[in-house]
């Protein structure tokens, strides 16, 4: 490797400064996440097979809401008391006026076969006051389904209140479609009472028709008679006074005088309304000749009168030849001054015929103003004698009409109350009792089944759209197919989660107990455990970083995350172990001085380690350890500096890292979390950096805004390792089946 890295460095942040080595580019790095931005994301097309891995991946949510649903419902069903249900049906016929005497008024036939009267039988069917009857006629508040109501309720206003909702609650009545049958079904645990309160109410509605008939014909009746004497004897007044006025008037017969008069009166009438025509047009002519504002040539005498169009047409035809002779002759000119003198003679004529006009305008107004008061004085002549004429005749008019529409009512009031009379002691209606409602032999609810069978369906529905709004929630990464869409990086490997593979016995690691089951373990790829999935798993990777770089694999390589416990020091080890199997030397370097780990991972000391490097004049082969592991040697961090980033950030840490390259066939380095500077710092001195996600945890915007971050210092990324995989989702089980195939299935165990 080169001397001299044309890389930038990260210069100090705190209180010590560290100088730049000649040559090199200074450049501060950012310290923490850069703020969000909006991303480009291209969303691939969504398949059934994405619907059903989300299905199948929360299949515990909707097994769990099935079986809750399901559940209540069974228990529900099983516990609900059974009703029974019997209906009798009713036939409403057409209902139309009956006619008994009156014979003289046309037939016509009005029938009651609109919606509107039968939605009012509907409604009276279910009123209170039909209900109540029903109660009072069968005594239901000795049954045991009404007899609760009785006995906790001392107020008779109040338990009948009670019983009669509890009734209608189990009343409903129906109109057949296209048919005049009301269905009237009750409903209630004893099956008996059920019909017998349907038969009843039946009955009862039947009734109450005929006592609501018998009640207003009763009262018609009474109002009938009353009227009827009342008329009686303001006929005979009537009479009396039209015997009285004839004898005192001495009217025997009108003579035809008052024919003539009538006549001559109508006749004047119509002459005053042409007068007043006439003097109404002759006005509005005066007061248009009387205005200045008015052009006197658009009156109408004065447009449609023959002489002055004459003359216009004379002005015209002169103006027109003056016009000729005024474009070959001077004005002086004979022919000229001889035409001006005609135009002028012709004007002068119109003028004068103008003002005739006007005058006869307002000799015809004040002749048609005068003619018109003359017609009406002789109008109110005629009028007056007409009225002294006929003033008796009209008022003996009006009194024989009076006495004719009295007697006539009269006649008409009895024998209406004759109608109704004899209407009283009828007692047919338009009501028939088609069926009587029998007892139900099977409970008409709950159809257990039936019942059952849709809160399963709809359970089944709570379920998977609980279970599409959870992955909806769930903004994780959680497949290969996010972090490509997401990031644009490769996935090196898929790391699956260690408890999936002792559910399914692939795991073939040694057995642990105690405190070591609580938490996570960074189980080693050695010698012991070569041919388990979970090795597998990182050799996998391994190949995959190997090949990451197009020239030459990479001698250095940087392990980080988005945050803590994501996984990043055990797959550093692990990737590290498994590279130590190809034979080659490697050493890993704990590079998170905040919060170290490596060191409690592999069972070694903490100190010395790369702080003490870093803080003092020692040597860099003093802090390497030789691990247990063949070809693996181990640099753990050492003391926690106070400044770890302006540690990480010197040449000396950079100078490191070159020689372990020369060193050692590779280099691994465990980092900090990408939230804090010491990760960007250390990705600038590596051949590249490997993000360590954990599946199903780490959410995307994270992963997102830690790719920006190492973009930003221009570090290289080989791509994405998806940590602690459930194998058990869909995609990943056959993944893992052809990791066990070839890691367990050989002979004598070697890897391909």
């Amino acid at each position: 490797m080169a001397d001299t890295d044309p890389r930038p460095i990260l210069p100090s942040t705190g209180g010590a400064s560290i100088t730049p080595v000649p040559g090199q580019v200074t450049r501060v790095y950012p310290t923490a996440f850069p703020p969000p931005r909006e991303e480009e994301v291209v969303e691939r097309e969504i398949h059934l097979l994405d619907y059903w891995r989300v299905i199948r991946k929360r299949k515990w949510i909707v097994l769990g809401v099935l079986l809750a649903v399901g559940a209540v419902t069974t228990v529900r069903m099983y516990r609900a008391p059974l009703v029974y249900e019997a209906t009798s049906r009713i036939l409403i016929n057409e209902q139309g006026p009956l006619r008994l005497s009156n014979d003289r008024e046309p037939q016509q036939v009005v029938l009651s076969n609109d919606a509107q009267y039968l939605e009012t039988q509907l409604n009276v069917l279910r009123s209170r006051v039909l209900a109540k009857r029903v109660i009072d006629r069968m005594a239901l508040g000795r049954h045991r389904e009404f007899a609760d109501l009785a006995r906790s309720q001392a107020e008779p206003a109040m338990r009948d209140r009670m019983m009669v909702d509890r009734l209608l609650g189990g009343l409903s009545v129906d109109l057949t479609r296209n048919a005049r049958i009301v269905n009237v079904t009750y409903a209630s645990p004893d099956p008996r009472l059920a019909a017998d309160i349907a038969n009843t109410i039946s009955d009862e509605y039947g009734k109450y028709t005929l006592d609501m008939r018998a009640n207003a014909t009763r009262q018609s009746t009474d109002w009938l008679n009353r009227q009827v004497l009342d008329l009686r004897e303001k006929a005979r007044n009537l009479q009396d006074e039209l015997l009285t006025y004839t004898r005192e008037n001495q009217i025997v017969q009108l003579g035809e005088n008052q024919t003539i008069t009538v006549e001559r009166l109508a006749d004047l009438s119509k002459r005053v309304s042409e007068a007043e025509a006439e003097s109404i047009r002759a006005a509005l002519n005066y007061n248009l000749s009387r205005d200045p504002a008015t052009n006197v040539d658009a009156i109408e005498p004065i447009l449609t009168d023959p002489a002055i169009q004459t003359l216009n047409s004379n002005a015209a035809s002169l103006r027109q030849t003056l016009a000729q002779l005024s474009a070959t002759y001077t004005p002086a000119s004979p022919k000229v001054v001889q035409v001006q003198e005609q135009l002028s003679e012709v004007e002068k004529q119109i003028a004068a015929q103008k003002q005739r006009i006007l005058a006869n305008i307002e000799t015809a107004y004040r002749s048609a103003v005068a003619h018109e008061r003359e017609l009406r004085r002789e109008l109110e002549k005629a009028r007056g004698e007409t009225l002294q004429q006929n003033e008796r005749s009209i008022e003996l008019g009006l009194k024989q009409r009076e006495v004719h529409a009295a007697g006539q009512l009269y006649g008409d009031l009895l024998s209406k109350a004759q109608d109704v009379s004899l209407l009283s002691t009828l007692t047919t209606t338009n009501i028939q009792l088609l069926d009587q409602a029998e007892i139900p032999l099977q409970p008409a609810r709950p159809n257990k089944k039936l019942n059952i069978v849709l809160s399963l369906i709809i359970g089944v529905a709570l379920g998977v759209a609980l279970a599409f709004f959870i992955e909806y929630l769930d903004n994780t990464v959680k497949s290969t197919e996010d972090v490509d869409r997401l990031l644009g990086l490769a996935s090196l490997g898929v790391v699956p989660a260690l408890d999936t593979l002792d559910r399914k016995g692939r795991l073939s690691l040694p057995a642990v107990s105690g405190k070591q089951k609580e938490g996570p373990r960074p189980l080693l790829t050695q010698e012991e455990n070569s041919k388990s999935s979970f090795g597998e798993a990182y050799r996998s990777l391994r190949t995959s970083i190997l090949l990451s770089s197009p020239e030459h694999p990479p001698r250095s390589m940087l392990f980080t995350s988005t945050r803590p416990g994501e996984g990043k020091t055990t797959t550093a080890i692990n990737t590290a172990v498994s590279l130590t199997q190809t034979g080659a030397r490697v050493i890993i370097v704990d590079g998170d001085l905040r919060k170290p780990g490596l060191h409690k991972a592999l069972g070694i000391k903490g100190s010395p380690g790369l702080s003490a490097y870093l803080t003092s004049p020692t040597e860099l082969a003093s802090i390497i350890d030789a691990h247990a592991t063949p070809n693996l040697a181990v640099i753990p961090s050492g003391a926690i500096p106070p400044n770890p980033s302006e540690l990480l950030s010197s040449s000396k840490m950079r100078q490191a890292i070159r020689e372990l390259s020369e060193q050692y066939d590779y280099v691994v380095i465990d980092s900090p979390p990408i939230s804090t500077s010491d990760a960007l710092i250390l990705s600038t001195m590596v051949d590249g950096v490997i993000m360590v996600i954990r599946c199903g945890e780490t959410p995307k915007e994270l992963v997102v805004r830690a790719k920006r971050a190492l973009e930003d210092v221009n570090a290289r990324v080989f791509g994405v390792v998806l940590n602690r995989v459930d194998i058990n989702q869909d995609g990943y089980y056959s993944y893992y089946y052809r990791y066990q195939y070839y890691a367990d299935d050989q002979p004598g165990g070697q890897p391909h």
